[in-house]
């Protein structure tokens, strides 16, 4: 434990980072009272606390235009990396080379169905079309609980993809 922390906070943490959830403190049949009555806790009114009559030690400050001036330079000069703001590479957009996002009202495959006619258009190379009129939708590859992996066939190079169908009705 850091010196610099009181006793009581050095047993607080002790008492919280046991490695047997069942041994931590609060965790008893008093719950959250036993954690209260800690010795951390001795000079807190929880009743006062509750109704907000007690002041705070310490108020940050807030209202600055600036979000990261609570933040150490040292982390705020740092050149980020991974960010997004940082040009991809030339080949990054390979990643997602033939994913597509149309609702699962495709999977029926229903020609007359009255959802194909509302179906989000895939846009590829500039060009767009339905989903339904580029790729073969074939069988399952995987099933999730929140969506289904199919294999699809694109019409014209005869390539195989996986579509992932969500929950949220997006072929990913």
């Amino acid at each position: 434990m850091p010196q610099f922390l009181s006793l009581e906070a050095q047993s607080l943490l002790r008492m919280l980072f046991k490695r047997n959830p069942a041994n931590r403190l609060g965790a008893g049949a008093d719950g959250v009272e036993e954690i209260k009555r800690h010795a951390f806790f001795s000079t807190i009114d929880w009743n006062k606390l509750y109704r907000t009559e007690l002041q705070p030690p310490f108020k940050p400050a807030a209202g600055k235009p600036d979000d990261t001036f609570c933040f150490d330079p040292e982390f705020t000069a740092k050149t980020p990396k991974d960010s997004p703001g940082i040009p991809p590479s030339a080949n990054a957009h390979q990643l997602f080379k033939g994913f597509s996002f149309v609702a699962p009202a495709s999977l029926d495959d229903k020609k007359g169905s009255p959802l194909l006619s509302i179906l989000p258009i895939v846009q590829m190379h500039g060009g767009s079309a339905q989903f339904s009129d580029l790729y073969e939708l074939q069988e399952d590859i995987g099933v999730g609980s929140y969506s289904i992996c199919k294999r699809c066939v694109h019409r014209v190079s005869v390539m195989d993809y996986a579509v992932k169908v969500t929950s949220q009705y997006t072929l990913i």
